[in-house]
């Protein structure tokens, strides 16, 4: 049988527990957010030296440039549409293979 101060102990250790992890995945989402912050502005930066070589030393027709550099800027939103909507495909196929009920977007919701 257990006494009301273990009881109290237990109640306090799993709260400690549950804060450490909160400070663990804040640490770790907050580390991720500032390198995808990082990777996207030398994205960017390549896109600006990219279109700075294009209109130095190609002699493309100027809206040929134009639509490159749009593309390439447009690049990382188009792409992650694209990966996302695949994914949801995949996972839908797979629903009837495995015989479980099919979540769209599970992984990205905070209702999970």
């Amino acid at each position: 049988m257990s006494t009301p101060e273990s009881e109290e102990k237990e109640v306090y250790d799993r709260e400690l527990l549950y804060e450490k992890k909160k400070m663990f995945q804040k640490e770790t989402v907050n580390g991720l957010t500032l390198l995808n912050t990082f990777l996207t502005y030398v994205y960017f930066l390549c896109v600006l030296v990219i279109s700075y070589k294009l209109f130095t030393r190609y002699d493309y027709s100027f809206i040929l440039k134009i639509l490159i550099i749009i593309a390439l800027a447009l690049y990382p939103y188009i792409i992650y549409l694209l990966e996302s909507n695949a994914y949801n495909v995949c996972l839908y196929l797979w629903s009837f293979i495995t015989g479980e009920p099919y979540v769209p977007m599970q992984n990205y919701s905070f209702l999970y």
